[in-house]
């Protein structure tokens, strides 16, 4: 009994339409309301993970290739994302300079690269520098400034430098 009950009140709750978009008639602007449906502003988004990859040794079991942890320093925009142009670029300056002041070096970038990576790709981090060295992590964490962000990756390391690299 309890289950035909349940069947009935879902199948119902199903074929009600609920109101996707409700509009305000005072500020004439749109909010999105709950509702079964999937809503018109959903998107999707495919982000590939990478594994880590095996380590590979000699017949006596010396390592010839390993995967090591390595960080970059990212710069993460806020979301909902809202900002113009000029928004952007003073928001992109200041993490910059900051990002100069803890790793005490240069860091290159263009306002175009990084317009360019708002409007397509916002949500992800962009990433301004590259394998940080074990100082610069420890910098990084301890100022831990806002709007930055350490993005641990996968790197392969070859103990032996470039002996046999190309074999392995």
């Amino acid at each position: 009994m309890r289950l035909l009950t349940l069947l009935a009140l879902s199948s119902s709750m199903l074929a009600q339409e609920a109101p996707r978009v409700a509009s305000n008639a005072k500020s004439g602007a749109a909010k999105l309301a709950p509702s079964w449906d999937t809503q018109q502003q959903a998107g999707t988004s495919i982000l590939s993970i990478p594994a880590p990859r095996g380590q590979i040794v000699d017949r006596n079991g010396n390592p010839l290739a390993q995967t090591r942890i390595s960080y970059n320093l990212c710069i993460q925009f806020p979301t909902p994302l809202s900002f113009n142009d000029a928004e952007v670029r003073t928001f992109v300056e200041r993490r910059i300079a900051a990002a100069e002041g803890i790793l005490a070096r240069p860091i290159p970038w263009t306002p175009e690269q990084t317009l360019k990576h708002y409007k397509n790709r916002g949500i992800l981090p962009l990433v301004i520098a590259l394998d940080l060295k074990h100082s610069e992590i420890e910098a990084v964490k301890k100022a831990n400034p806002e709007g930055l962000s350490l993005q641990p990756t996968y790197q392969r390391h070859y103990p032996n430098g470039k002996l046999a690299a190309h074999v392995v």
